[in-house]
């Protein structure tokens, strides 16, 4: 039949910011062969491209996209023993349950974030000490710029803390993410999670006057994790006005031992003691601990924009423009790096065209 080439299609609605303009061209793909199809078209015209799934973690400019979106839609998920392979278009959080229903674990501290399954091993997505590199096993895509057909596996992806090969710049669009899960109990390492979860196990036992099994621990987790996330608003809902975000704006940032030094002192000198985790030659900081102790505090809106009241990472959509939260985070990043020497790096992906 073809594919679906649409025009002027309004692009804020298909992401949980809502904010931007329209797509010049819009096309809609639900298989590989659609996606190379509009790959074909795309390139044939030279037009600019961006490639949408979730609209979770993409920021569009007031004036749109000047050139063609690309919308994966592609459905399907196998599960073979431990293996589940899973279309891109796939809701992530569909999958997370599906792998609870099959009583895996693996992913199940992943619950509750919004956005689709072929997404998140660009971002490397990760919450709660799960991230799914750790259970990735290969990544099916087309090159962006050939049209071929390319399998990568794990060890090729260079995965790293929110980053990957893909998020890097190598052109590959993904269409399947092949997960290999496990058989074991879940054991939460995050200590807000952990403490939550072991709450869960003792009150069902107690209604029920027996121990969860595994299927149903990995339940007890994923409603923690739930819990966790809509207290902090990050849990896509109509009814919570600071869900209209694109959850955490900012990467925690990964220092060097000097960088940290450095950093740690600056804390010091304005009498603040700089909260780290270190691991291994590098050390972790709290980019929300760096936004509140550079001016900004959450509930603070300015131009229709502002910071979550339960989340410092997360910048809010009130009623705004993308160009004013971008000047927002702006304005944080200047304030971050000049009272810590720190510069935080923007979490979702800005389309340009």
């Amino acid at each position: 039949m073809g594919i679906d080439i649409r025009r002027d299609v309004p692009l804020a609605p298909l992401t949980t910011l809502g904010l931007g303009g329209r797509a010049r061209f819009f096309i809609p793909v639900y298989s590989t062969d659609d996606l190379r199809e509009a790959l074909a078209w795309t390139h044939a015209k030279a037009h600019p491209l961006y490639v949408l799934g979730g609209g979770s973690n993409t920021i569009f400019r007031d004036a749109g996209f000047d050139g063609t979106v690309i919308h994966l839609q592609m459905k399907g998920l196998e599960r073979s023993g431990c293996d589940m392979t899973v279309a891109a278009g796939e809701v992530w959080d569909d999958v997370v349950a599906r792998s609870i229903e099959s009583g895996l674990s693996g992913i199940e501290s992943l619950s509750g974030i919004p956005g689709l399954a072929g997404a998140t091993p660009v971002q490397n997505v990760g919450a709660y000490g799960q991230e799914v590199a750790s259970t990735i096993v290969s990544v099916t895509g087309v090159h962006a710029e050939t049209g071929e057909i390319r399998t990568v596996e794990k060890s090729d992806c260079g995965f790293a803390y929110r980053n990957s090969s893909f998020k890097r710049g190598y052109p590959l669009i993904i269409t399947e993410v092949r997960f290999r899960l496990y058989e074991a109990d879940p054991e939460p390492s995050y200590p807000e999670l952990k403490e939550a979860f072991a709450k869960a196990v003792d009150s069902f036992a107690n209604e029920k006057g027996r121990g969860p099994n595994r299927q149903e621990e990995l339940q007890l987790l994923r409603t923690s994790v739930f819990s966790i996330r809509r207290r902090k608003s990050m849990v896509v809902d109509s009814s919570d006005p600071d869900s209209k975000s694109a959850g955490s704006f900012f990467t925690n940032p990964v220092l060097s031992e000097d960088q940290f030094e450095e950093c740690r002192n600056r804390a010091a000198r304005l009498g603040l003691s700089l909260p780290a985790y270190p691991s291994g030659e590098t050390v972790k900081l709290s980019a929300a601990w760096l936004v509140e102790n550079s001016g900004f505090v959450r509930g603070y809106t300015e131009n229709g924009v502002g910071i979550s009241k339960a989340h410092a990472l997360a910048l809010v959509n009130r009623g705004g423009t993308t160009e004013a939260l971008l000047a927002l985070a702006d304005r944080i990043v200047d304030s971050v790096k000049e009272r810590f020497g720190v510069e935080l790096e923007r979490e979702p992906v800005l389309a340009r065209c």
